[in-house]
C-alpha cells in the first residue's frame, strides 16, 4: 500500500472529451449519462484526513464524517468538558474506506472518528 504522501496524482486523457484530467491511481469514475459511478481499488483508501480532502472525492468523504458524529450526538457517546488541568487529552483519528458492491463499484463511504488510546 502506498503511503499517503507518495499518493500522486496521475493526468489521464478522457477519450469521451479529450480532456485531461487528475485521478489517483487505481481509482476509475465512469460517466453514465449525468450520473459518475466510481470504483475504487481497496489499496486506494485514504490514510489521513488530509489525504481524503486531497481527494476527488472529498465530498463523499465529508458527508461520511458528518454522518460519523451526528451517531455521536444521537448515541449520547460524549459529553464536553474542559480540559483538567495536569491531564493528557487523547487523541483521536479519521480512519477512511470505501464499502464496495460486488461489482467493484463504491456503495457506501465510511468513515470512523477513533481514539488513539496509546496516547
Amino acid at each position: 500500500m502506498k503511503s499517503a504522501s507518495k499518493m500522486t496524482r496521475e493526468k489521464v486523457l478522457n477519450e469521451e472529451t479529450s480532456q485531461v484530467e487528475e485521478k489517483l491511481p487505481g481509482h476509475v469514475g465512469t460517466s453514465v449519462g449525468d450520473e459518475t459511478t466510481h470504483t475504487a481499488s481497496l489499496e486506494h483508501n485514504p490514510v489521513s484526513y488530509n489525504n481524503a480532502m486531497a481527494c476527488a472525492d472529498a465530498k463523499f468523504w465529508r458527508k461520511a464524517m458528518a454522518e460519523e458524529l451526528e451517531e455521536f450526538v444521537r448515541k449520547e457517546l460524549f459529553t464536553e468538558v474542559g480540559k483538567p488541568k495536569d491531564h493528557h487529552v487523547v487523541g483521536c483519528k479519521w480512519i477512511f474506506k470505501c464499502k464496495l458492491g460486488p461489482d467493484s463499484q463504491v456503495e457506501h463511504y465510511k468513515a470512523w472518528l477513533v481514539a488513539q488510546g496509546f496516547s
